[in-house]
């Protein structure tokens, strides 16, 4: 069985993001780990839930700030729709 895993955010880890780069300003770029960009990237939750899970399907994340839910809903019924899913 092949399974799809969709991920939706209003703001996603925009905070983290934000704090990182207000340190690097601050202290140069040797203050702000590697891991910065990866973690704050929406789709990288996906991604990790899906190999976790050795899923087979597509694997996405919408950030569409309120309205993610109803992308997130709007592309399953057109995944369907299509035969996708």
């Amino acid at each position: 069985m092949i399974l799809s895993l969709g991920s939706s955010s209003s703001r996603g880890m925009t905070g983290f993001l934000e704090e990182a780069h207000a340190r690097m300003l601050e202290r140069g770029p040797g203050s702000v780990q590697a891991r910065s960009s990866p973690v704050t990237t929406l789709g990288h939750l996906a991604g990790a839930v899906a190999a976790r899970h050795a899923l087979e399907g597509p694997s996405l994340a919408v950030s569409g700030t309120c309205a993610s839910g109803s992308h997130a809903i709007g592309l399953a019924f057109q995944q369907i729709a299509l035969g996708q899913a």
